[in-house]
């Protein structure tokens, strides 16, 4: 029996990285934040975002959609340590709440919409994930 019949849910298997169409994990990402009418929950170890992801991101805020993105206090990449706080003012002059998980390493990677949509997967909030990286999602 099909999972949607099964269950009354529908998943979709998107991945990404060399020899798939480019972009198809982003795009998807953009859309699930574009959508959002309430709420929408990000959670990623590595956040690093393109400007179009950070864009979609503050934009959701503005328009008064509740943005909650979970981030961990440290992690394991020195760059991305360095690198993730600059966008933190952006965000938050926005109307983003940003949450630091300080028990360990978070390493989920995750995004509700509206508490209807989800999308779990590999990908981090990073250009190396979006672009380069294979990955996959499950929506």
């Amino acid at each position: 029996m099909p999972f949607e019949q099964a269950t009354g849910h529908t998943t979709q298997v998107i991945a990404s990285g060399p020899g798939f169409p480019e972009g198809l994990i982003q795009q998807s990402l953009m859309t699930a934040i574009f959508s959002a009418r309430k709420q929408l929950i990000l959670t990623t170890p590595y956040f690093v975002p393109s400007d179009d992801l950070i864009h979609a991101i503050c934009t959701a805020a503005m328009r008064g959609v509740e943005v909650l993105m979970v981030i961990p206090n440290r992690n394991n990449s020195f760059l991305v340590r360095c690198a993730s706080p600059a966008f933190y003012s952006e965000l938050l002059e926005a109307g983003v709440k940003i949450y630091q998980f300080n028990d360990g390493l978070l390493h989920t990677k995750s995004l509700s919409v509206d508490g209807e949509l989800s999308l779990i997967g590999s990908v981090n909030l990073d250009m190396r994930s979006l672009w380069l990286n294979f990955e996959i999602t499950v929506v």
